[in-house]
């Protein structure tokens, strides 16, 4: 769809370069909702005030619960539930992100429940609860699984937990299983996008590891011929170019 971004009503320009972009549409609302949204978010975001902005966000929330409007009910909780796991609030935000799950499945919004699931998987990484995050991820996976295609939320899955069990949990063998699958898909579905790249070199680091310099230097140089499909300019090669160096000067060259 097309894209005409505004501020304060007036039509602005951006430049977005190629990459992993990840955007979050605000829902409708009318001018008295959007007064109270955004009085609330200036709290959170620079008033010092969090707390209160979130739980303001959370009545708004309610509200529209009670009068049967789950989409913006849910679509709040997951913001309030991000909010307070940025205070470092992270019962709270597990309490409200298991609430907005809980309305989202009651409603048959299966689309907004992998948002939660991975903002309760953040939570949990913060909290450094890795066995309920794994928990979550597996959720996740099954979820992403029932769909009728393959897809990037699965590959984007896969990652997130492959990069836990890597570098958290330090189980590379397990990690790199889960890169593996990440790789599969994505080359199969966006072979030439930055999931994919960004999979090749997740993969290269868990082989490099445990000690498998060749399959870490396939892997890697994969990676960085992908990002440079992805993005000609050449912004993206330093990383694969620096885990190269790492696994040359591992070999011994």
């Amino acid at each position: 769809p097309a894209w005409h971004p505004r501020r304060g009503g007036r039509p602005i320009g951006l430049t977005l370069k190629p990459g992993r972009w990840y955007l979050a549409p605000r829902p409708q609302l009318s001018k008295q909702e959007l007064r109270r949204y955004l009085d609330a978010r200036q709290m959170i975001c620079c008033g010092g005030e969090r707390d209160r902005g979130v739980l303001d966000w959370l009545s708004l929330a309610r509200e529209w619960s009670a009068a049967g409007d789950h989409g913006r009910a849910v679509w709040l909780r997951w913001k309030a539930g991000r909010a307070f796991a940025g205070g470092g609030k992270l019962d709270e935000a597990v309490m409200v992100l298991d609430g907005a799950i809980r309305e989202a499945g009651e409603a048959g919004m299966a689309t907004a429940l992998k948002p939660l699931l991975l903002a309760k998987a953040a939570a949990y990484d913060l909290q450094d609860d890795h066995v309920r995050q794994e928990e979550v991820y597996g959720q996740l996976k099954a979820l992403c699984e029932r769909e009728p295609e393959e897809n990037l939320w699965l590959v984007r899955v896969l990652l997130d937990h492959g990069i836990v069990a890597t570098v958290t949990v330090g189980d590379h063998a397990r990690g790199e299983a889960l890169f593996r699958r990440a790789v599969d898909i994505a080359g199969r579905i966006a072979p030439t996008g930055a999931f994919h790249a960004a999979a090749l070199g997740n993969l290269a680091i868990a082989c490099l590891r445990q000690g498998d310099l060749a399959d870490a230097e396939l892997f890697v140089r994969r990676s960085l011929a992908v990002w440079r499909q992805v993005d000609p300019t050449g912004d993206h090669d330093a990383c694969p170019l620096l885990n190269l160096g790492v696994i040359l000067e591992a070999r011994g060259d």
